[in-house]
């Protein structure tokens, strides 16, 4: 599992957030990536009981399926509902080999579709309704180890924004929510803009970054990169979204790492009203400790510890012989470490491996 393999999920999620993709292809992602044999997101009234809305490339629905044993019978549900949303869980937190060999489910479960083990997640509560997200392994899995514990706690944690924002996608602005778009619970900075490129409305993460004015500021009414290094690709940017398609870029700032910017549009410009979001711009929250990034990046990327160090050097716009003076090695030594980073995290540009690495640091 590379980075290169979490950052086709991200990308993945994002179609699938706006309406491109459909997230039984991304469960199948996230399904291959761990190496299962099945996966599901699918959401659950804790009231009734009742499973609504399902995601799910593999298991059968129905009147025999999966969600007919869900909730009677399966000792995870139990489990997870006592923990509070964003609980990474698997067998080995409620229980062993020897309860699975004797426990009615994972009968069930082996008989139904040979799976034994599993990853999941409630990702999140909306009054009555849980949403839940898990990866069904065989036998021959085991219990997950602890990096594909943590992995998939950082990756259920995207599928969580991503289900939620698909939820409002495709749902018409009213007079009682004229921008359902930017809503305050979502960690990103998200900015509403009309097909003219004005700033119609940010959410509470969006305001409080305009208020810093690390990354961006308002001028004439249009969303601007505060930083020179940024201005010019986030209006390529932003043109880019305006005219139909999906972009992203740095946004650079002397105090802090660069965060991802990245332009979604919401459908056709040509029949949005001038007070409509033509385009959602989202940032990523740029509060991220250097010790925190550079211990991530270390552990997801499998960087050495020189490796980490280069990277975070670079991180803040440094240039690749800036970064070899700041860390007291040769340029020869930086080139050469810069290569085997590119080799492990699948790019080959430094703006292309900065962008992914904090992509996933942000997940």
């Amino acid at each position: 599992m590379t980075g290169n393999d979490v950052t086709s999920i991200q990308s993945a999620l994002l179609e699938a957030a706006v309406g491109d993709r459909a997230f039984d292809d991304v469960v199948q992602t996230i399904v291959d990536h761990f190496g299962g044999g099945g996966g599901v997101i699918f959401e659950l009234n804790r009231k009734t009981g009742v499973i609504g809305h399902w995601a799910t490339p593999d298991l059968v629905i129905g009147d025999s399926g999966y969600d007919q044993h869900i909730n009677s019978i399966n000792p995870r549900m139990h489990y997870t509902l006592r923990h509070a949303p964003g609980s990474t869980v698997y067998e080995g937190r409620f229980t062993n080999d020897r309860g699975i060999d004797g426990h009615e489910f994972y009968d069930w479960l082996n008989r139904f579709a040979g799976f034994r083990y599993f990853l999941g997640m409630r990702l999140y509560d909306e009054g009555d309704t849980s949403v839940f997200h898990s990866i069904e392994f065989g036998k021959r899995h085991a219990h997950p180890e602890p990096e594909e514990i943590e992995r998939f706690g950082s990756i259920a944690r995207s599928v969580g924004n991503a289900w939620r924002l698909s939820k409002r996608t495709h749902r018409e602005p009213d007079d009682e929510a004229p921008f359902p778009w930017t809503l305050d619970y979502l960690p990103w900075a998200i900015f509403a803009l009309s097909s003219d490129g004005r700033c119609l409305h940010s959410n509470k993460a969006g305001r409080r970054m305009l208020d810093t004015g690390y990354f961006l500021t308002i001028v004439d009414g249009v969303l601007t990169a505060s930083d020179k290094r940024s201005s010019r690709q986030f209006r390529d940017l932003i043109a880019t979204g305006l005219s139909g398609a999906t972009s992203e870029t740095l946004l650079w700032s002397d105090d802090r790492i660069p965060s991802i910017a990245q332009a979604i549009p919401t459908g056709n410009n040509s029949m949005i009203r001038s007070d409509q979001p033509a385009l959602l711009v989202y940032i990523t929250d740029p509060a991220i400790e250097r010790d925190r990034a550079a211990a991530l990046i270390s552990r997801l990327f499998k960087l050495s510890k020189a490796e980490t160090n280069l990277v975070t050097a670079l991180s803040d716009g440094s240039s690749l012989i800036e970064a070899a003076e700041k860390l007291n090695i040769t340029r020869n030594t930086a080139r050469n470490q810069l290569q085997s980073i590119y080799g492990k995290t699948g790019t080959r540009r430094q703006q292309e491996l900065l962008a992914r690495i904090l992509g996933v640091i942000d997940s």
